[in-house]
């Protein structure tokens, strides 16, 4: 079945943007949040949001089908951290520190892209709830407890299974040729 919101999105129709801003803007928000926390101004978050809303509307033809949800989950993660390691980087920079930089910064980039759609991939495998609680652990940053609290769910069984699916998904990545 076709997601006619995403068909929508694709021909820029800014209703269903909207639609779209309405829908998951309280997810994006804590997204940023739960990593901005005390580490970015509320300017920063504010301006962070919007950036992963433009960023969607100038790149739908990249969403998958059934897929807006984890790309706009994907996208908030990416730009909350952008956002992270601009504000903690100091004004000026070291020129040899920025010629090593360019010297691996796009190889880096592209094997960390292809190790991030392999785990997603991966993780969108596992079964409910093991699936929530890894992608609100790692995507959304919600702590254990927090999980905990919000599928009804002991700590320490959610930390339990956060450390065997990390330890799945290590294997599958090593089965690929990913070493850690």
């Amino acid at each position: 079945m076709k997601d006619i919101l995403i068909q929508r999105l694709k021909k820029h129709d800014e209703a269903a943007f909207e639609e779209v801003m309405n829908k998951y803007l309280p997810l994006v928000s804590n997204i940023v949040y739960n990593i901005g926390r005390d580490r970015l101004s509320k300017e920063d978050m504010e301006e962070t949001i919007s950036d992963i809303f433009v960023i969607l509307w100038n790149n739908t033809d990249k969403i998958l089908e059934g897929k807006l949800q984890g790309y706009l989950c994907r996208i908030a993660r990416t730009k909350a951290l952008d956002r992270l390691a601009v504000v903690k980087k100091p004004q000026t920079l070291d020129i040899e520190e920025l010629e090593m930089q360019s010297d691996f910064s796009i190889e880096v980039t592209a094997e960390i892209d292809d190790i991030a759609e392999i785990l997603h991939k991966l993780i969108d495998e596992l079964h409910e709830p093991d699936r929530e609680i890894m992608l609100r652990y790692y995507y959304y940053q919600q702590s254990a407890p927090m999980i905990a609290e919000i599928l009804g769910m002991n700590k320490e069984t959610v930390n339990s299974k956060l450390r065997r699916n990390k330890e799945k998904l290590r294997l599958k990545l090593e089965e690929r040729g990913y070493a850690p």
